[in-house]
Protein backbone atom coordinates (compact mmCIF):
# COMPACT_ATOMS: atom_id res chain seq x y z
CA UNK A 1 0.00 0.00 0.00
CA UNK A 2 1.41 3.82 -0.96
CA UNK A 3 0.04 6.67 0.98
CA UNK A 4 1.43 9.72 -0.72
CA UNK A 5 1.08 12.23 2.61
CA UNK A 6 -2.30 14.59 2.37
CA UNK A 7 -2.98 13.24 -1.50
CA UNK A 8 -4.15 9.23 -0.97
CA UNK A 9 -2.84 6.66 -2.68
CA UNK A 10 -3.36 7.46 -5.93
CA UNK A 11 -1.73 10.92 -5.88
CA UNK A 12 1.49 11.65 -6.67
CA UNK A 13 3.57 13.19 -4.32
CA UNK A 14 3.63 16.39 -3.26
CA UNK A 15 0.35 16.99 -5.46
CA UNK A 16 -1.70 17.81 -2.06
CA UNK A 17 1.13 18.59 0.34
CA UNK A 18 3.53 21.10 0.44
CA UNK A 19 6.89 21.94 2.63
CA UNK A 20 10.96 21.18 2.14
CA UNK A 21 10.15 17.42 1.54
CA UNK A 22 7.98 14.54 -0.60
CA UNK A 23 7.47 11.96 1.95
CA UNK A 24 6.51 8.18 0.95
CA UNK A 25 5.01 5.68 4.05
CA UNK A 26 4.42 2.01 2.99
CA UNK A 27 2.93 -0.48 5.29
CA UNK A 28 3.33 -4.10 4.82
CA UNK A 29 0.67 -6.44 4.35
CA UNK A 30 -0.60 -7.90 8.44
CA UNK A 31 -2.34 -11.03 7.81
CA UNK A 32 -0.65 -14.16 7.31
CA UNK A 33 -2.51 -17.44 5.46
CA UNK A 34 -0.75 -19.67 8.32
CA UNK A 35 0.56 -22.29 6.24
CA UNK A 36 3.05 -20.41 3.24
CA UNK A 37 6.80 -18.59 4.14
CA UNK A 38 6.61 -17.19 0.56
CA UNK A 39 4.57 -17.41 -2.50
CA UNK A 40 5.33 -17.28 -6.37
CA UNK A 41 4.24 -14.12 -6.33
CA UNK A 42 6.20 -12.86 -3.13
CA UNK A 43 2.22 -11.39 -1.79
CA UNK A 44 -0.18 -14.64 -2.27
CA UNK A 45 0.33 -15.55 1.57
CA UNK A 46 -0.30 -12.50 3.03
CA UNK A 47 -2.68 -9.48 3.21
CA UNK A 48 -3.91 -6.18 4.34
CA UNK A 49 -6.56 -6.02 7.56
CA UNK A 50 -9.46 -4.36 6.71
CA UNK A 51 -10.55 -2.09 9.93
CA UNK A 52 -8.49 -4.62 12.15
CA UNK A 53 -9.82 -7.68 11.26
CA UNK A 54 -7.84 -10.08 8.69
CA UNK A 55 -9.83 -11.90 5.47
CA UNK A 56 -10.51 -15.35 6.24
CA UNK A 57 -7.98 -16.71 3.62
CA UNK A 58 -5.17 -15.01 5.97
CA UNK A 59 -6.47 -14.93 9.41
CA UNK A 60 -3.41 -15.07 11.46
CA UNK A 61 -2.56 -11.31 12.23
CA UNK A 62 1.35 -10.43 12.29
CA UNK A 63 2.72 -6.97 13.19
CA UNK A 64 2.60 -4.75 10.56
CA UNK A 65 5.74 -3.11 9.61
CA UNK A 66 5.86 1.09 8.38
CA UNK A 67 8.49 2.61 6.66
CA UNK A 68 8.16 6.36 6.53
CA UNK A 69 10.87 8.07 4.26
CA UNK A 70 11.16 11.62 3.51
CA UNK A 71 12.92 12.76 0.25
CA UNK A 72 14.68 16.41 1.07
CA UNK A 73 12.49 17.72 -2.24
CA UNK A 74 9.92 20.21 -2.80
CA UNK A 75 8.23 21.23 -5.99
CA UNK A 76 7.38 20.01 -9.21
CA UNK A 77 7.00 16.15 -8.31
CA UNK A 78 5.86 15.88 -12.51
CA UNK A 79 10.04 15.80 -12.89
CA UNK A 80 10.59 13.58 -10.54
CA UNK A 81 12.01 9.71 -11.64
CA UNK A 82 13.27 6.46 -9.81
CA UNK A 83 15.51 3.94 -11.25
CA UNK A 84 12.56 1.89 -11.55
CA UNK A 85 10.63 4.40 -13.43
CA UNK A 86 7.42 7.06 -12.54
CA UNK A 87 7.09 7.49 -8.74
CA UNK A 88 4.51 5.07 -8.44
CA UNK A 89 7.22 2.27 -8.52
CA UNK A 90 8.44 3.09 -5.66
CA UNK A 91 8.72 0.00 -3.43
CA UNK A 92 9.73 -1.24 0.09
CA UNK A 93 11.32 -4.97 0.79
CA UNK A 94 11.92 -6.33 4.18
CA UNK A 95 13.91 -9.28 5.73
CA UNK A 96 14.13 -9.87 9.50
CA UNK A 97 17.22 -9.90 10.80
CA UNK A 98 16.27 -9.48 14.18
CA UNK A 99 18.16 -11.58 17.16
CA UNK A 100 15.10 -14.38 17.45
CA UNK A 101 15.31 -13.93 21.13
CA UNK A 102 14.92 -10.48 21.30
CA UNK A 103 12.46 -10.57 18.36
CA UNK A 104 9.76 -12.72 20.80
CA UNK A 105 10.30 -10.76 23.85
CA UNK A 106 9.64 -7.22 21.66
CA UNK A 107 5.96 -9.44 20.57
CA UNK A 108 5.59 -10.89 23.63
CA UNK A 109 6.06 -7.46 25.99
CA UNK A 110 4.90 -4.98 23.49
CA UNK A 111 2.95 -6.04 20.76
CA UNK A 112 0.58 -8.80 22.35
CA UNK A 113 0.09 -6.37 25.13
CA UNK A 114 -0.42 -3.07 22.52
CA UNK A 115 2.30 -0.93 24.43
CA UNK A 116 3.94 0.96 22.48
CA UNK A 117 7.72 0.05 23.39
CA UNK A 118 10.98 1.74 23.04
CA UNK A 119 10.17 4.97 21.05
CA UNK A 120 11.67 7.72 22.01
CA UNK A 121 9.59 11.12 21.57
Amino acid sequence: MVVWHGAGPSARPGSVRTGPATDDDRAVPDCWNGTAIDSASHVDHVAYSDDGRCPDRHPVAIPQLLLAIEYPFAGDTDVLSLTSGPLETVHADFWNAWDQDKLETEVALCINRDVVCGVAG
